[in-house]
């Protein structure tokens, strides 16, 4: 890109705006053009700053780490970077990266404060960027707790899930107490997203034993508590069925009821005759 191109690209920048070309020319020629690599950085956190930097094209990554948590802010060509260190006169705060192919105008301090910053249009130029970029950044932010609350919810959800599902189920190392004849185990190997699987066994009298395994549809909580309605509602329909053979269809009508979000179970059940 010739020098006339970055001028005229440049005159198109919030950071001109109402800047005459020539001045334009002026800022140009005090300062120098880097062209960065992709990854390569321009602004490392915690050092001293003395250049006001206007990316011409590419583009850059503001990166801000804090307590382990990492928020991106884009940064488009005709934005710069660099103010707040000169005007504050503090270390750089945060890590600018290029995402690919860029080249970023270079402006010296002397520069931004004689023919930027205490010029009023420079001023205004200066103060709307900051403002905008400000506004950004705190919605970047906001994004980035809102995304980290709901995942801290999602977790504590699986958790509650897993304890359900864990808790309903009946020991799987003892599935037959007091029935020492019968050598019978289970297992659940829990996944990350629990809530869905289940097993369930009972002696009914003295000959028959009830076993069940099923995976109901879904994860988590949702799946968690329509599990519940299941081993409640099979164990309930058993106790009160003359024949095993009613169980699973008497379950299936009292699932349906209510039944909004379509949620359904796959279900293995039977009645063993152990004699």
């Amino acid at each position: 890109m010739s020098t006339t191109s970055i001028i005229k690209t440049l005159s198109n920048s919030t950071l001109f705006k109402g800047f005459a070309p020539e001045e334009v020319w002026q800022i140009l020629a005090s300062g120098s053009v880097k062209q960065l690599k992709p990854g390569e950085t321009l602004i490392a956190p915690g050092t001293s700053n003395d250049t006001l930097y206007l990316l011409i094209d590419g583009g850059l990554e503001v990166i801000l780490e804090k307590d382990g948590v990492e928020v991106s802010l884009p940064i488009p060509p005709g934005e710069c970077l660099g103010e707040m260190s000169l005007v504050g006169g503090n270390p750089t705060s945060a890590r600018a990266v290029a995402h690919k192919l860029s080249r970023v105008l270079l402006i010296p301090e002397e520069t931004f404060w004689n023919q930027l910053a205490l010029t009023r249009t420079g001023a205004q130029n200066l103060l709307g960027m900051m403002a905008r970029r400000l506004q950004r950044n705190n919605e970047a932010l906001i994004e980035r707790v809102e995304k980290q609350l709901k995942y801290q919810l999602m977790e504590k959800e699986l958790e509650t899930a897993g304890k359900i599902q864990s808790g309903i189920v009946p020991d799987g190392r003892h599935l037959f107490p007091k029935r020492p004849e019968v050598d019978a185990f289970a297992l659940i190997n829990q996944a990350r997203e629990v809530g869905g699987d289940f097993f369930d066994a009972m002696a009914l009298d003295s000959e028959r034993i009830y076993f069940a395994i099923g995976d109901v549809s879904g994860k988590g909580m949702p799946a968690a508590l329509f599990m519940m309605r299941i081993l409640t509602s099979m164990r309930l329909f058993l106790s009160n069925s003359p024949g095993f053979e009613e169980v699973l269809p008497a379950v299936n009508n009292w699932l349906a009821r209510d039944n909004d979000d379509l949620m359904f179970v796959s279900v293995f059940a039977g009645v063993l005759n152990v004699r």
